[in-house]
């Protein structure tokens, strides 16, 4: 399944319809889509998404402006980006996957047989997996399989929003992940922010009111802290500096984080999951979070 092409981002079209776009689609018919159809935390995650896109995409705005004017450039300049990028955005297969580490494996001790991974559901933040509640779901202890669509929404969203605590270990390219089995919070969920989103009356509208522009960023942030999208500079491995430093301290960056290792098995069931990268907290305020609740 490739993101950029294949429909998995739940919407509702102007006329009411439930549907689901790929992420070309959702900008190359964005005035026609009234609103996203998912719950909050999600819609955190998914605009945070479209945004980077589309910033990446039009590398900018460039100031205030810019952003005047660069709504009409949206949806051309992405359709043209992803399809230069759409190899990044391949949820399963032997290359790089969508916010995946390739390479990644279960340490296992001599005579040890390779066990099945965790449970996708770990990734829905809503469902009972483990030690969870099971006031709302009462099936935490049974196999499940997820639609690969479901699944690239709940990967986005839970590097975007999962907790801090206990978790397993993992082997990337040979080391193990950080943490000794311990994680910190993701970017989203640290201090507990309140997130703040400008709505639109179309998708469109609102991706383009969402969008901060070059003066902006350095501004909060400071001088070099634009970036690149992660996928673009994809860590290798745990010494690859240049590309932590990246994903880690720069706005777009962070926008989608890689806060978990994780790998996914090709029946949809199970994964390797573990401690991904550490994303210290901006001395600014984490987009778009509220300016009061990030101090």
């Amino acid at each position: 399944m490739n993101l950029a092409n294949d429909p998995w981002i739940p919407i509702v079209w102007s006329d009411g319809k439930l549907g689901s776009v790929s992420l070309s689609d959702a900008f190359e018919h964005g005035d026609e889509i009234r609103d996203l159809a998912v719950r909050p935390h999600e819609r955190i995650a998914l605009m945070r998404l479209l945004i980077c896109v589309a910033q990446v995409a039009l590398d900018g705005p460039v100031d205030s402006e810019n952003w005047k004017t660069c709504r009409s450039n949206i949806p051309a300049a992405t359709a043209e980006y992803l399809a230069g990028w759409r190899k990044a955005f391949e949820l399963f297969g032997d290359g790089q996957r969508f916010l995946q580490i390739s390479g990644l494996k279960k340490p296992m001790m001599a005579g040890e047989e390779e066990e099945a991974g965790n449970s996708t559901s770990k990734l829905d933040l809503a469902l009972a997996s483990g030690n969870n509640s099971t006031l709302f779901d009462n099936a935490g202890g049974a196999p499940r399989e997820f639609a690969p669509a479901s699944l690239a929404t709940m990967l986005l969203t839970f590097q975007c929003f999962s907790p801090g605590g206990r978790i397993g270990v993992a082997l990337w390219e040979g080391e193990q992940t950080p943490g000794k089995g311990s994680s910190n919070h993701s970017p989203c969920l640290a201090g507990g922010m309140l997130h703040t989103l400008i709505r639109g009356n179309t998708l469109l509208d609102a991706l383009h009111r969402n969008l901060l522009n070059k003066a902006q960023v350095k501004q909060l942030y400071g001088d070099g802290h634009w970036g690149r999208a992660v996928w673009e500079l994809m860590p290798q491995h745990l010494a690859d500096d240049e590309a932590i430093q990246n994903a880690t301290s720069t706005y777009l960056g962070r926008l989608i984080p890689l806060s978990r290792a994780i790998y996914f098995t090709d029946d949809c069931r199970s994964s390797i999951l573990a401690n991904g990268l550490d994303y210290p907290s901006y001395e600014g305020r984490e987009f778009p979070a509220s300016l009061r609740d990030c101090g």
